[in-house]
């Protein structure tokens, strides 16, 4: 999320001072906004984890800084005694004054039982010093790092309640130039239909090929008098029809973040305007090299109007999809692979960064692309 953040944080320097670029500053702020929410709710979670474990330890400190204080006080009392016993008498007068050779064998037993304990009785004080020392180090790193988890939460919510104010007066701005926004958003989505259906189109043709060369290669079995097996050109690769196991592992196409998402959202000037995405929308930084995000057979490269270049890749029954492309370097036919450069992305409509609209279908129906990419 750190790294999300300071990705769209450089975002928003470079759109800071063009009025035309307002909406999609925006849309960034909202990314922005989002993220550092969730940033502050994860260090929000590790505070009260690293505060629990601070009072387990705290308690265990007390715990054992009473059994060290009473093993201090009974080894006190057995060196008290120990002085006292060689004050009077030394171990040897004591084992000779007994009466017989039995009650002298006990008292031998009895001292070399007394020195054992005392010995005992000082291991254990060291050990428990030992414990002590180490969970009241254990409690002064937790302390420490717990002060800059809060520093970093009170940090965060400062830089929070910034970007909320540079959203309103954002907001504000852009309410005066209503006329204009409205405008620019129905423009918008007209080019969205449009890419929707051209896409939906590309597809749907893709769709009718296939069963029509399916249907070809039962009509000549049937007339075939051989006994063996037609060609399997028309049978996905088995390497293709590996991309439905690929749920939550493919690659990003490009380097960047999400402005656009799946399905039918309300845009942030205009919450009863809902704009419908059958993909997601990539903002680019750095590099604009786009790639396949799994191996495939590219099915068609055409232009779309508004959305420049179109890479239709097809892997089995499911279909990926590349606009919004400056160029590309490959042709209907070729075959690709995982991670395998096919075009370079245009730049947005405000001319701002590069953007690349990606989709993905399963036969005729748009999947939300954000389930399959890696997170």
């Amino acid at each position: 999320m750190r790294q999300e953040i300071r990705a769209t944080s450089g975002m928003l320097q470079k759109t800071k001072s063009e009025k035309k670029q307002a909406v999609s500053r925006l849309l960034a702020l909202n990314i922005q906004i989002k993220s550092r929410r969730e940033l502050i709710d994860a260090i929000s979670l590790e505070v009260d984890s690293l505060n629990h474990k601070i009072v387990q330890n705290q308690e265990i400190v007390d715990i054992l800084s009473k059994d060290l204080a009473s093993l201090q006080t009974e080894y006190a009392k057995i060196l008290q005694n120990t002085l006292r016993y060689k004050y009077n008498k030394s171990p040897l007068l004591f084992l000779f004054s007994a009466d017989s050779f039995n009650q002298a064998f006990k008292r031998w037993l009895y001292l070399r039982q007394y020195n054992r304990y005392r010995s005992q009785q000082l291991e254990l004080i060291a050990s428990t010093s030992r414990m002590l020392q180490e969970k009241v180090d254990k409690l002064s790193e937790e302390r420490d790092h717990m002060q800059i988890l809060l520093a970093s939460v009170k940090t965060q919510n400062k830089l929070l309640e910034q970007e909320k104010a540079i959203k309103n007066t954002l907001v504000s701005t852009l309410k005066k130039d209503a006329k204009s926004l409205r405008k620019k958003l129905a423009e918008r989505e007209k080019e969205q239909s449009i890419l929707n259906q051209q896409i939906s189109s590309m597809i749907a043709v893709a769709e009718r090929k296939k069963a029509a060369t399916e249907k070809a290669l039962k009509e000549r079995n049937k007339k075939s008098v051989k006994t063996t097996s037609s060609p399997g050109h028309s049978t996905p690769s088995p390497q293709f029809n590996n991309f439905g196991r690929a749920r939550g592992k493919l690659s990003w196409p490009a380097d960047g973040y999400i402005t656009g998402f799946f399905g039918r959202h309300p845009h942030p000037m205009a919450p009863k305007v809902l704009i419908a995405n059958n993909g997601v929308d990539i903002r680019i930084h750095g590099d604009p090299t786009v790639s396949t995000v799994f191996s495939g057979e590219v099915l068609a490269v055409e232009g779309i109007t508004g959305r420049g270049l179109t890479i239709l890749v097809k892997h089995g029954e499911y279909y990926t999809v590349y606009a919004n492309l400056k160029e590309v370097f490959v042709q209907a036919g070729d075959k690709v692979g995982t991670l395998q450069t096919i075009g370079t992305a245009d730049m947005d409509a405000s001319q701002t960064y590069p953007k690349l609209h990606f989709e993905l279908w399963k036969g005729k129906k748009a999947l939300n692309p954000v389930r399959w990419l890696k997170k």
